[in-house]
């Protein structure tokens, strides 16, 4: 009998012990848990506003770069050429026609340095505040097709120094300053334009994706806390159990002892 009820104590310690340290890990993990969960949801709305405004960029960069903006542009000054009186002022539309194109493109190269910058901060911040690996963002890379600018800006004053453009009859100096420099801005701006809708269409995804399974994470890692906190439930009920195992064990064990004190004194 001692020995059971000795048994019984020692469990009742252990369960209590073990009890206790379950109640303080699941309650400070679960604290822990909810403030990088709150944390980690102020980062995320955050980078809300980041891809709202790399979405913004990407529409304005393509707006620069559209085939219809472009023909726009080409046919306003195509009608400059025809209209003017003069070879200098003929000369004139074509360098402005090439510096506006050049300016224009210079405009979507800035937005997609811009929002490839706005896209890496927001990915640094989640690395440096939440642990979150360094995602790799793919790069848009427009140097190639400002080289091509630049050099269409050369070849633009070559052809208006080009004594064999200047003696042609107007009409025809205007159908080869399109067909040898305008069709080539043309190809370019287009080139241009689909490789920034490609990175536009991969570029977020992957990012998105990485940021929904960490929350996803967060939130099973807080549902594991809380099957914790639910087997601690079962841990009281086991004490509950061992307790009264203990009591019922120590009102047999009085009984005894009174039984024996009993048949001492008969015996004495």
């Amino acid at each position: 009998m001692a020995t059971r009820l000795r048994e019984g104590l020692q469990n009742l310690q252990e369960l209590s012990s073990l009890s206790g340290k379950n109640r303080e890990m699941a309650a400070q993990l679960r604290e822990n848990l909810v403030k990088d969960k709150v944390r980690y949801d102020a980062t995320s709305e955050q980078f809300k506003s980041t891809r709202k405004v790399v979405q913004q960029h990407g529409d304005q960069l393509l707006d620069r770069l559209s085939e219809e903006a472009l023909h726009q542009m080409l046919e306003e000054s195509r009608t400059i050429m025809a209209d003017s009186w003069t070879t200098k002022g003929l000369i004139r539309a074509m360098r402005t026609l090439s510096e506006n194109a050049i300016e224009r493109f210079g405009q979507a190269e800035k937005l997609s340095v811009a929002m490839q910058q706005y896209l890496l901060s927001a990915c640094e911040r989640f690395h440096r505040e939440h642990g979150l690996p360094r995602m790799s963002v793919p790069v848009l890379d427009l140097t190639s097709y400002r080289i091509r600018m630049d050099k269409l800006m050369q070849e633009t004053q070559e052809f208006c120094s080009d004594p064999g453009n200047l003696i042609v009859e107007k009409h025809f100096m205007i159908k080869r300053f399109y067909n040898e420099v305008a069709s080539e801005t043309q190809k370019t701006f287009s080139l241009a334009a689909k490789e920034a809708k490609r990175w536009l269409s991969i570029a977020l995804d992957p990012v998105i994706q990485r940021i929904h399974e960490y929350k996803q994470m967060l939130d099973d890692r807080l549902d594991t806390i809380r099957k914790i906190t639910e087997n601690v439930g079962g841990f009281q009920d086991q004490m509950i159990i061992v307790k009264s195992g203990i009591d019922k064990l120590r009102k047999q064990k009085a009984e005894l002892d009174e039984i024996a004190k009993r048949f001492e004194s008969i015996n004495a």
